[in-house]
């Protein structure tokens, strides 16, 4: 089966989107807990970081690991870049992953590194607006 080059969606009624194409996308940036050898996530194992004005700028922040995006537990990151509107759908720009400095026992150092999107991010949408 080919995949569409374009999501479609429809929405009836109350639910019918709102898009503002006019107005440029934010990068929006959320950390998750993820097992690695699961199909499905855990909703109580993330958090949303916040949005930034460009990919640029959302890069560095995962980067330099700002506000502690690994808080010794999240494992992977997101970034998704957002259209303005309601009911819109997000896509995952760029995933990584937290590769622990191994002389570190705790856990606290390390960086973020891109990496694949895992199975259970396969078919969900809007991660970081929920």
């Amino acid at each position: 089966m080919k995949k569409p080059d374009k999501m479609e969606v429809t929405y009836l009624g109350s639910s019918r989107n709102y898009p503002l194409e006019s107005t440029p996308p934010v990068y929006m940036v959320a950390s998750y807990r993820i097992d690695e050898n699961s199909t499905s996530l855990k909703w109580n194992e993330n958090r949303t970081w916040g949005w930034l004005p460009t990919l640029e700028h959302a890069r560095k922040a995962v980067k330099m690991n700002s506000g502690d995006m690994h808080e010794t537990t999240f494992n992977y990151v997101i970034i998704e870049k957002v259209p303005a509107g309601i009911c819109v759908l997000n896509e995952i720009v760029e995933v990584y992953k937290w590769q622990p400095d191994k002389t570190d026992k705790n856990n606290f150092r390390g960086k973020w590194v891109k990496c694949k999107k895992p199975k259970c991010f396969e078919n969900v949408l809007n991660l970081t607006i929920g």
